[in-house]
């Protein structure tokens, strides 16, 4: 519900106003909210009143004493979050945080202060924003120095998280952000019609975390055995021997040597081309892994790429290099 301003006073009007002057003077770019709506009742609390964690010994599953202890924390996630923060003070401990927070999409999926925040409320973004950036900052400070958070968020608050997680975190900690195709398009749309959700990340520190070996990168064990082929191949170039297809077909044969003789042929950079294509068509690889069919001059794998644009009649080619 928006604020009764006929209920204010005088002085809390000028207050307030001038409150509301100091934000917009001081923000020189990014993402303002009216913060002065009444704050969570939970966050108040907690100022006096400290929430501890109380270990459940009944409920613990422990196989190997030695092995290391996962925490399970079941509460509401401003007590947890309190009560972490009070563990790791200013140094932080946790290396990654998943967040899903609630999307504020009009369906009754958000609370603020114990009561559904209204659909038509004015200040239905402010209360989600109040509630998501005193979260935030303290899964900031829990972060280790070369962590990361990763938030879920869809079309109804994607916008606004962005702006608010490069508030907190900093533009140049910005990871990125993944697209999830849900490949379900919502039926109830009335403009385009939405059907992924975005994955904001964010590191605390983009430089530490780039230090990390292999940071964000997967094994691609089908780009070493195509590199590894590549290789083998290109290294026939000037040699006279038999194709391997053909010495497989013709090896139930047992040929004798002067027969074979006429088997052999002598590889150059395109009879390697057709044997490396060969070989990838026979693959159980993705097409896109099956993209990088070709081997240029110094043995090095590359695909083509369309540079065209839908109303060009020819076509110009650019090259991707693995």
């Amino acid at each position: 519900m928006a604020r009764d301003y006929e209920n204010y006073s005088k002085d809390a009007l000028i207050v307030h106003i001038h409150e509301l002057e100091k934000q917009l003077k001081n923000t020189k770019y990014g993402l303002y909210w009216d913060k002065s709506i009444e704050q969570e009742r939970v966050v108040y609390e907690c100022k006096t009143n400290i929430p501890v964690l109380q270990r459940q010994k009944d409920l613990c599953i422990m196989k190997d004493e030695q092995a290391d202890t996962h925490i399970l924390i079941e509460g509401d996630n401003f007590h947890a979050l309190t009560a972490m923060n009070m563990m790791c003070g200013n140094e932080g401990f946790v290396d990654v945080i998943y967040i899903d927070p609630p999307y504020n999409r009009e369906e009754n999926d958000f609370k603020y202060n114990d009561n559904y925040v209204e659909k038509e409320g004015g200040y239905r973004h402010s209360k989600w924003l109040s509630f998501m950036s005193i979260r935030l900052e303290i899964a900031r400070n829990l972060l280790s120095n070369d962590g990361v958070i990763i938030v879920n968020i869809d079309e109804h608050e994607d916008a606004q998280l962005q702006l608010l997680l490069a508030q907190i975190f900093g533009e140049n900690n910005r990871l990125g952000t993944i697209i999830w195709n849900k490949m379900n398009p919502k039926g109830d749309a009335h403009g385009v019609s939405s059907q992924h959700e975005s994955i904001l990340c964010y590191a605390k520190n983009m430089a530490a975390f780039l230090e990390n070996n292999n940071t964000c990168k997967r094994m691609k064990p089908n780009a070493e055995k195509i590199l590894r082929k590549a290789n083998t191949l290109f290294k026939k170039i000037g040699k006279r021997v038999i194709p391997e297809d053909v010495a497989a077909a013709i090896k139930p044969f047992n040929y004798p040597k002067e027969i074979k003789k006429d088997f052999y042929v002598t590889y150059d950079l395109e009879l390697v081309n057709k044997e490396f294509q060969n070989w990838l068509n026979k693959q159980n690889f993705s097409s896109g892994e099956k993209a990088y069919r070709y081997i240029d001059e110094e043995g090095k794998v590359y695909r083509g790429v369309s540079m065209a644009w839908p109303n060009k009649k020819q076509l110009q080619m650019s090259i991707s290099y693995h």
